[in-house]
């Protein structure tokens, strides 16, 4: 199963949203894990060590700070960029696709934008 680490930028509804969808998702948030206000590269590294992937609006420098530890040869066990123009039902839907049919190496060391 895909565990996921929700960047303090993604609305709390869309992390409590998906999370009634399925209870069983294995998600935390930033915010949780003493990570807020922390740089780009830090939460990639943690994410990494965690072995969670993840999810964003932040598709510049996140993004960036993503390829250089991929092209580094750093873990980087995935990134789910969401646009902020994207309804939260699209959303919801779309990440608990990946959620429940994605497995771990699918994302390894990859960016997937919503909507699918």
């Amino acid at each position: 199963m895909i565990r996921f680490l929700f960047d303090e930028n993604v609305s709390r509804m869309i992390f409590n949203a998906l999370l009634k969808r399925n209870s069983s998702l294995d998600l935390v948030r930033v915010q949780e894990r003493g990570l807020m206000g922390h740089g780009d590269d830090e939460l990639l590294e943690w994410a990494a060590r965690e072995n969670r992937v993840l999810v964003t609006h932040d598709r510049q420098t996140m993004l960036d700070s993503a390829y250089k530890r991929v092209v580094a040869g750093l873990p980087m066990p995935g990134m789910v960029v969401i646009p902020g123009h994207i309804q939260v039902r699209q959303a919801l839907e779309d990440l608990q696709t990946i959620a429940e049919c994605a497995l771990a190496e699918d994302l390894d060391g990859q960016a997937i934008y919503l909507p699918l």
